[in-house]
């Protein structure tokens, strides 16, 4: 979907990326996630590069500052 738009819409809720449920992309500090990213770090090397994160909804809907929201994603960068 990004392929040729070279910017990604962050903290905007998304309902087309998938046919099932809207997320949004936020994105994260690579020091908030370099113990799960180490072959990216690797691969990369001294590059810029950036990560972002898919924040998907609870089964009712209900994303991380929702009420009621339930479920355990963890979240590595500002939502």
């Amino acid at each position: 979907m990004f392929k040729y738009n070279k910017k990604i819409p962050l903290n905007i809720k998304l309902n087309n990326l998938t046919d099932r449920f809207p997320v949004y992309l936020i994105e994260v500090p690579t020091p908030n996630i370099e113990k799960y990213v180490l072959s990216s770090l690797r691969f990369y090397q001294k590059q810029d590069f950036k990560y972002v994160q898919l924040i998907y909804p609870d089964t009712e809907s209900h994303f991380p500052k929702d009420e009621g929201y339930n479920y355990d994603q963890e979240i590595f960068g500002t939502f």
